[in-house]
């Protein structure tokens, strides 16, 4: 059975209790904290794979692929994790458009320490060469913001990445790597730190997929997957993962088992106990952006245990929002968010149109940076 619950603003006479506006103030707080510390992870998954991309001009044939989209045939058949990011769709998004904008009209770019390395060190924005990234591996391992070390990065590129990685491949810090018949590209990324890549030319196309894995033995597997010596999701009949982003997906994360790293972050530790995998998905289309969240348990009563958590937050959220002025425009953005339990899934789902959050995120900016 299933039980859906629309978000809605909180009862009005609750606001008044002092006792709930400093709940309601509290988690404010503990969701800042948690969004800055998630935001690190975040900023070092998608500015340190573009570095780890630094050499390899020996090309082989790949399966035909969509620009920018999931491409099944790439992953192993028992990946465990997941995480795809189609560059091309995100770009062409309202939400991405206004995000990018803000960024560079308060210099946020310029606080990301590790991009600006990234950018200084290619002498190219690596996002203008990227269309996708995909990244799986096995079992995660305890630092989550370094997945290259644990699986293996697949960066779909336009051939303008050619320029720079024969740039790079004359660096010092370069050398071939012949492993079980093959020649693998390295580039000593300092410290203890090693990256072996492979570059691989995309059938009937000038793209190049740059494969990178802090594991040798990782990579050549993938390889075995790309060229069909070992199975991949694409035909798999049982698998781990679905692996199967909706239609105008910019953005798509999937696990199974335990996720680690969220042991200091509340509630998210609580979730991390009861859940055996999760899906995450943001997408735009027809002017909507859909944002789907999934997490699955191990029994019924587990998913009830999150569900509550989750009707429990969201309606501190409400009751936050309804006390500060300045965002207020963000209930609008609650208002379009569900939460769902069914069985040993729980989750939520939020359908919003793009242009009324670009208006709000544009408000909200503004509100954050005007001054108490």
């Amino acid at each position: 059975m299933t039980s859906e619950l629309p978000a809605r603003r909180a009862p009005p006479q609750l606001l008044r209790s002092p006792t709930v506006s400093a709940a309601a103030s509290r988690f404010l707080e503990n969701l800042m904290i948690d969004t800055r510390f998630l935001s690190r992870r975040v900023a070092a998954w998608v500015t340190t794979l573009p570095l780890l991309a630094t050499a390899a001009l020996a090309a082989e044939s790949s399966p035909e692929m969509s620009d920018g989209e999931l491409d099944r045939g790439l992953v192993p058949a028992d990946a465990q994790w997941l995480v795809h990011i189609d560059v091309e769709a995100g770009r062409d998004t309202r939400l991405i458009r206004a995000a990018v904008a803000l960024a560079e009209r308060f210099d946020l770019r310029a606080e990301l320490d590790q991009f600006e390395c990234v950018e200084g060190f290619l002498g190219v924005d690596p996002f203008s060469l990227l269309r996708s990234l995909t990244v799986f591996g096995g079992e995660l391992g305890a630092d989550i913001a370094r997945p290259h070390e644990q699986g293996v990065a697949v960066l779909r590129a336009t051939s303008a990445a050619s320029a720079v990685m024969a740039r790079l491949v004359a660096r010092s810090e370069y050398r071939a790597v012949q492993l079980e018949g093959r020649v693998l590209h390295s580039w000593d990324a300092g410290g203890t730190d090693e990256v072996f890549c492979q570059t691989v030319a995309a059938r009937e196309s000038t793209d190049l997929l740059l494969m990178l894995s802090g594991d040798a033995g990782e990579l050549l597997r993938a390889l075995r997957v790309l060229e069909g010596a070992a199975p991949s999701l694409r035909e798999a009949s049982v698998a781990a993962l679905e692996a199967r982003p909706a239609a105008g997906s910019f953005f798509y994360a999937e696990a199974t088992g335990a996720i680690p790293g969220l042991d200091g972050i509340r509630p998210a530790s609580t979730v991390a106990d009861k859940a055996t995998g999760m899906r995450l998905d943001i997408s735009e289309r027809d002017g909507l952006l859909g944002v789907s969240l999934a997490v699955e348990t191990d029994k019924p009563e587990d998913a009830l245990v999150l569900h509550g958590l989750a009707t429990g937050a969201l309606a501190l959220a409400n009751m936050a929002l309804e006390n500060d002025e300045r965002l207020f425009e963000m209930q609008e953005v609650l208002d379009g968010l569900t939460l769902f339990v069914s069985g040993q899934s729980v989750g939520a789902s939020l359908r919003f149109e793009s242009r009324l959050l670009v208006e709000t995120l544009h408000e909200t900016a503004e509100a954050i940076r005007a001054p108490f």
